[in-house]
């Protein structure tokens, strides 16, 4: 958009000769038009089209890297790093399922069980139909039942039901339920 814009500006130092038509003859005659001056203004409504255009794009840009970063840093065993990046990234742009999940996992590597069902419950709201979501969030319910806390279990079985009616034909979902009905 910008270099489109710096084409319009270079183009509008010159005026143009447009031929016209008078009405009470048949004649043509060339008159000189303001086409400058129109060309200036396309270029400056182009550029800016091209800033807004490239300033919203930035924070999903700069969430995706962060995400990125993180899914690394876990993999690497950075599990603090990993959270920290992942909260950057939720925050930069909260509206991705997957940022969230990864942010989840994060805490479910640094066995932050509680954190990670949070993470997983908003990654389920933003994605509905996604039955990962779902069974993250079921196991790390099953981690804080496993240490006690007396409504995680029947959470646990709840998203494993709630897994299989999103989607009956998905093993992940089945594999998800038959989990939480055996612990």
């Amino acid at each position: 958009w910008v270099s489109a814009a710096a084409i319009a500006g270079a183009a509008a130092d010159k005026t143009a000769v447009a031929p016209t038509k008078s009405r009470r003859s048949k004649s043509t005659r060339s008159v000189d038009m303001p086409v400058g001056r129109l060309r200036r203004y396309s270029a400056i409504v182009v550029i800016l089209l091209g800033l807004m255009l490239a300033l919203a794009g930035w924070n999903a840009l700069e969430a995706s890297r962060r995400t990125h970063e993180g899914r690394n840093a876990r993999l690497l065993g950075r599990f603090e790093s990993a959270i920290s990046l992942g909260v950057r990234a939720t925050q930069a742009d909260p509206g991705r399922a997957e940022y969230w999940r990864d942010l989840g996992l994060a805490y479910v590597a640094a066995e932050r069980w509680a954190e990670a069902t949070g993470a997983f419950d908003r990654a389920r709201k933003l994605a509905p139909y996604d039955v990962r979501h779902l069974g993250d969030m079921a196991r790390a319910s099953l981690f804080l039942a496993e240490k006690g806390d007396s409504n995680a279990r029947a959470l646990a079985i709840t998203l494993g039901e709630e897994s299989v009616r999103t989607d009956p034909n998905n093993p992940r979902a089945n594999l998800t339920r038959a989990l939480v009905m055996h612990f």
